[in-house]
């Protein structure tokens, strides 16, 4: 994904207007994907560009990280901070959210290196109780929508639970996604292999962490 400036940017705090169906989205590089339509038509897209992109981490906790067992832990680990620490370099927003933080022996707090990669974010992360998919909380989907920035670079754990899900409602709502496949991965080979079918059919564009910063 080719990350760029460009001199017109949204301003941050406004809303992103939800498309209508047939209408194109913006990605990174020479992907090829559709929003579905009636036609199903595919559009070639434009790189994303810096100042309109935000960084959206969601379940990166001690004990969910170790559900991961299609990804090897220490490569969820890495990869996940790849993007979080880009955008503290860079200056995106950077969107933290968890689930169920005080179930010390199942989900566990968040992982203790995003507090050095990301403090604001970290400390501003959105503790979910109870709701398993992010977007179906209002202060994770209002904190999104308050970047006002059309573009999410996403990953969550587990793949097929926490990542999908809000990925195809951002895309729903209008947003451009591409998710670190790297920083991400499921309990079983089928769940990850259907989570990765089921976005790629949506429009999403999925990307190692590596590539997502090489473009």
């Amino acid at each position: 994904m080719h990350l760029t400036h460009r001199s017109s940017r949204p301003l941050r705090g406004t809303a992103v207007p939800p498309l209508r169906r047939g209408q194109t989205q913006v990605l990174g590089g020479a992907a090829r994907c559709t929003i579905p339509n009636a036609t199903n038509t595919p559009r070639q897209y434009e790189p994303i560009q810096l100042d309109d992109t935000a960084v959206i981490l969601i379940d990166h906790q001690v004990g969910t990280s170790k559900w991961t067992s299609t990804t090897p832990l220490a490569l969820v680990q890495g990869s996940v901070m790849i993007p979080a620490r880009f955008a503290k370099g860079t200056a995106m927003p950077a969107v933290l959210s968890s689930s169920q933080e005080t179930s010390v022996n199942a989900q566990g707090p968040m992982m203790p290196e995003f507090q050095a990669a990301v403090p604001e974010a970290f400390a501003a992360r959105i503790k979910r109780e109870g709701v398993v998919k992010a977007r179906d909380d209002d202060r994770f989907a209002a904190a999104c929508r308050g970047t006002g920035l059309r573009n999410l670079v996403m990953a969550g754990v587990t793949t097929d639970v926490c990542m999908v899900p809000p990925a195809i409602s951002a895309l729903q709502e209008g947003y451009n996604v591409q998710v670190v496949c790297d920083a991400c991965g499921s309990t079983n080979q089928i769940a990850e292999e259907t989570a990765w079918r089921r976005t790629e059919r949506t429009a999403c564009v999925s990307r190692a962490q590596t590539l997502w910063l090489q473009g």
